[in-house]
């Protein structure tokens, strides 16, 4: 289009023509003839009905009887009508695209904590991190409310404003932890990203606020000997929760993927298993291998199953429609297993025990432990490899260890 003025939401106009054509410098026999402004109005909206634009004409100026009135008028009336399309004004709808049209998803001048929220709702991620930023929203509204902050609009908190709430959560916790103020800092730090991509506020101020430093203790794993009485305990008190424990131990993933397995993610004949892994931003679907002494509770899960969209580990750690949370091993483990039994190791545990153990046996150079865990590799060249996944694979399956 020639000569075209961009206009807000993507709309355009040409650029506004006179007729007649000598309106600037022709004499009094002009006077005589209609005057009209006219230009074509475009919104990628309407293309389809109108493919070459809406054609706009404007004669306010022939109530003039003079040429100097009437030229005055015409360009005035020129500028009044790009300016008027600048501001937003749209000839198809035939009203501007003001503010109201234009809100923010969230707006700047949003309570502090309000803005959180409303992050929040807008923050993509999976179901326990979200649970996560919820609880940390709580600890910081209670902080803000106490320093007054909590009202202030989100545009005016700066970077001493939020630290302040974080060393305040700490102060009334009844021990100081540098691992819950990272975490703490961490989900802000998500709900700020979102903040700053929805244009609410310019930068992201948590980025700036140093991480503590977190002395990592070291985690106690079970040992062959606790694992063992507590295999015996199982059979006779749970075997459904044996069962699970055993098939969780050889599997090597983690409760929230094997939790999430259905009949229908099973080829039990070739021994594999489909998982969505979910690590950071990325969700895979990855085949895993059923292990030789891990195949008789497969076997005896998948014969309970009645339909392929059962979960294998439903109410109970039996087969049904209802996915488990993501935290039950863990907390059946604690009220079951260490309350009862004395033992002091979590059930998480179990997967370091036999990540150990595949890894003591293990006389390749194939990683067998961190193919199981599917922990990332740095080697871009596995990429092109296109066969060696699945040579993993069949290797795994002949993985043989007991407890």
């Amino acid at each position: 289009m020639a000569d075209k003025i961009l206009l807000p939401n993507g709309c355009s106009m040409s650029k506004p023509s006179v007729n007649p054509k000598n309106w600037e410098t022709g004499g009094r026999e002009l006077l005589k003839k209609n005057w009209q402004i006219q230009f074509y109005f475009y919104d990628p909206e309407f293309e389809e009905s109108h493919p070459y634009g809406k054609l706009i004409a404007v004669r306010g100026m022939n109530d003039f009887k003079t040429l100097k009135d009437r030229r005055t008028i015409t360009r005035g009336l020129i500028e009044q009508e790009i300016n008027a399309c600048l501001d937003g004004y749209n000839h198809f709808t035939k009203s501007f695209i003001g503010e109201d049209e234009f809100d923010y998803e969230i707006e700047p001048n949003t309570g502090f904590i309000k803005a959180l929220w409303k992050a929040l709702t807008l923050l993509n991620c999976c179901k326990g991190t979200k649970s996560g930023v919820k609880t940390t929203i709580r600890h910081i509204e209670k902080s803000a409310k106490q320093l007054r902050l909590h009202e202030r609009p989100i545009s005016e908190i700066q970077r001493r404003n939020v630290k302040a709430c974080l060393d305040l959560v700490e102060k009334k916790s009844k021990s100081e932890s540098n691992y819950r103020y990272n975490r703490n800092r961490a989900h802000l730090h998500m709900l700020f990203k979102i903040l700053v991509e929805y244009e609410t506020i310019d930068t992201n101020v948590i980025r700036d606020i140093s991480k503590r430093v977190q002395i990592k203790k070291q985690r106690e794993i079970i040992t062959i000997e606790d694992f063992r009485k507590v295999q015996d305990y199982l059979l006779k008190e749970n075997y459904n929760f044996y069962r699970y424990a055993m098939i969780f131990f050889l599997a090597g993933v983690r409760s929230t993927e094997l939790l999430s397995v259905q009949k229908k993610h099973v080829d039990f004949e070739n021994r594999e298993y489909k998982v969505l892994i979910k690590k950071g931003k990325q969700y895979v679907w990855e085949t895993k291998a059923i292990i030789l002494p891990a195949v008789k509770y497969w076997d005896d899960i998948l014969k309970d199953c009645q339909n392929d969209e059962h979960y294998l580990f439903s109410d109970n750690f039996e087969p049904g429609h209802k996915k488990s949370y993501v935290k039950k091993p863990s907390c059946w483990w604690k009220e079951n297993i260490k309350d009862r039994l004395g033992i002091t190791a979590d059930f998480y545990t179990l997967k370091h025990l036999f990540l150990d153990l595949v890894d003591a046996q293990n006389n390749s150079d194939f990683d067998q432990a961190k193919s199981i865990a599917n922990h990332r590799s740095s080697s871009m060249t596995d990429i092109y490899r296109t066969g060696r996944k699945k040579r993993e694979l069949e290797m795994l399956k002949q993985i043989n260890i007991s407890v």
